[in-house]
């Protein structure tokens, strides 16, 4: 009997999976590609001395593809070339650290990437009013840093610490985050957060309507299915909301590139500010 019944299930997941595609995946994809562009090693990279910048990803997937280890990127700044490069990576908790050695060799501007394979990925498990996590912090301590002529080169400021930083909401199961579907790999915290902000545009804002009026649009869309819907009906199959927030999600990145190209090259400089005496 148990076999009848999943067969029966098997059948209708065959029938219903180029269904659930075509009214969802246009989605899907928008929200990766989002999440793909705020992944990509190197956007907004750590100092490590004034020669270098680096990089971690300790999730275990990144731009859509499922990988074996966490990830170290790293670069060096102002065109400078190093033949030899070697440091630490050390992730810690209060009862264990995980620690890698990595030698790299003609580090340039060109980014240099390496697996961190002692080091889990930051899996976060929570249990009752508890978070656990493999790790609370990662350190890169620069140990060798020689020129492109293979002399030893003075450094300073060689230790940077990174704290992770988690959505508890997708561990606790109240979002999605990396999900995979249709022999892909998508993450979906974009369409939360368009859901969120859904939520926000239904309710309106308490200083704008009526108390009651608002009290009643609160307890109605606190709802968080009768928001889906709301949302869902927008987005299925072609996603058009969701097509206008990235629009607007580009060009705010473009900006933001934009302000960085120029703050790097000191073409901004702080306003001038006049002080009463």
């Amino acid at each position: 009997m148990d076999l009848h019944i999943g067969g029966a299930l098997s059948v209708i997941r065959a029938i219903l999976s180029p269904i659930e595609k075509l009214l969802f995946f246009r989605a899907y994809w928008i929200s990766s590609l989002v999440h793909s562009h705020r992944q990509v090693l190197g956007r907004f990279p750590h100092k490590l001395t004034e020669h270098l910048e680096y990089d971690i990803e300790w999730g275990k997937y990144y731009l859509g593809d499922k990988i074996n280890s966490p990830l170290f990127w790293i670069r060096a700044l102002k065109d400078e070339e190093f033949s030899k490069v070697v440091l630490s990576v050390t992730a810690s908790s209060v009862k264990v650290r995980y620690q890698d050695v990595l030698s790299f060799y003609k580090v340039g501007s060109t980014p240099t990437q390496a697996a961190l394979p002692s080091v889990p990925f930051r899996n976060v498990r929570i249990e009752g009013n508890r978070v656990y996590t493999p790790y609370n912090s990662i350190q890169t301590r620069l140990i060798e840093l020689h020129d492109k002529d293979g002399k030893p080169v003075d450094f300073y400021g060689s230790v940077s610490t990174v704290t992770p930083f988690d959505r508890l909401e997708v561990a606790m199961g109240l979002e999605k985050g990396d999900v995979e579907k249709w022999g892909e790999v998508f993450n979906l915290q974009f369409i939360e957060g368009e859901i969120r902000e859904e939520r926000i545009r239904l309710v309106g804002s308490r200083f704008t309507s009526l108390k009651p009026v608002y009290a009643l649009r609160a307890w109605i869309f606190g709802y968080d299915w009768i928001v889906k819907i709301n949302f869902w009906r927008k987005n299925l199959i072609y996603a058009t909301q969701l097509e206008k927030s990235f629009e607007k999600f580009w060009q705010q990145q473009l900006e933001l590139d934009e302000f960085r190209k120029e703050q790097a090259k000191g073409e901004i400089t702080p306003p001038v500010v006049d002080v009463i005496q």
